[in-house]
């Protein structure tokens, strides 16, 4: 028969050794960074959207007709559901972790722009 009470409060959760939760972190965050292409997108498109009204670089007209704000609402949008997904998921994996969470959290979200980085170098260096 199967024992549904509650843990002993002794007892302690299993965490990953630091080897694995270092494999977890890496390949968790860049499978957040995959789920993160457009909100990283659509924030390099803010900033080049306000650079351009600030007269810094020049915009395809197209991009701004309707207005900074379409830009700042879709930015919004994106990075509001990116984080309902990505937070609880980046969370869940850090509590079987063995790393400190000082070492997991900026790993973790430096990873989430990975793709998208490496993806506008590559275009930029031809």
């Amino acid at each position: 028969m199967v024992d549904l009470t509650a843990p002993d409060a002794g007892t302690r959760r299993r965490r990953l050794g630091v080897p694995a939760s270092w494999v977890l972190l890496v390949l968790g965050g860049l499978l957040v960074g995959a789920l993160a292409w457009y909100p990283v997108l659509f924030a390099w498109l803010l900033g080049l959207v306000v650079a351009g009204e600030l007269g810094w670089v020049a915009v395809d007209p197209t991009l701004v007709d309707d207005g900074i704000g379409v830009v700042v609402w879709a930015t919004g949008v994106l990075w509001f559901v990116l984080l309902g997904v990505a937070g609880p998921l980046t969370w869940a994996m850090r509590r079987v972790s063995s790393l400190p969470a000082r070492t997991w959290w900026p790993v973790s979200v430096a990873l989430w722009v990975t793709p998208f980085a490496v993806a506008l170098l590559r275009s930029e260096l031809g």
